[in-house]
C-alpha cells in the first residue's frame, strides 16, 4: 500500500518536460517558403529548405543580437512570410501568363 500513495506522490511531484521546440512552427514554414517551396504545393527542393532555415537563423540571430522581444522576432518573421508568399504568388502567375 506504501508504494502505491509513493507512486502516485511521484506522479504528481515529478517534474513536467515541455516540447524544446514548441512554437518553431512559424520559424519551420518561413523557411520551407524561403527556400523555394509553394504553398500551392509541387514545388521545392531539401536543399531550398536548408537555405531558408540558415536565413531563418541569421534573422532570428539577429533578432536575439538586437535584443528585440519575442512578439517582434514573430512580427518580422510573419512579415518574411507574407513577402515571400507574395513573391511565389507572383512569380506563379508570371509563369501562367508566360510573359
Amino acid at each position: 500500500m506504501g508504494l502505491f500513495f509513493v507512486l502516485v506522490l511521484f506522479s504528481i511531484l515529478r517534474p513536467q518536460k515541455f516540447p524544446t521546440a514548441a512554437g518553431a512552427e512559424l520559424d519551420v514554414i518561413a523557411a520551407v517558403i524561403i527556400g523555394g517551396a509553394s504553398l500551392a504545393g509541387g514545388e521545392g527542393t531539401v536543399w531550398g529548405s536548408l537555405v531558408g532555415a540558415l536565413i531563418m537563423t541569421v534573422v532570428s540571430n539577429g533578432c536575439t543580437k538586437l535584443d528585440l522581444p519575442n512578439w517582434v522576432q514573430e512580427i518580422v518573421t510573419g512579415g518574411i512570410i507574407i513577402v515571400a508568399v507574395t513573391l511565389d504568388r507572383l512569380r506563379q502567375r508570371h509563369a501562367v501568363d508566360g510573359r
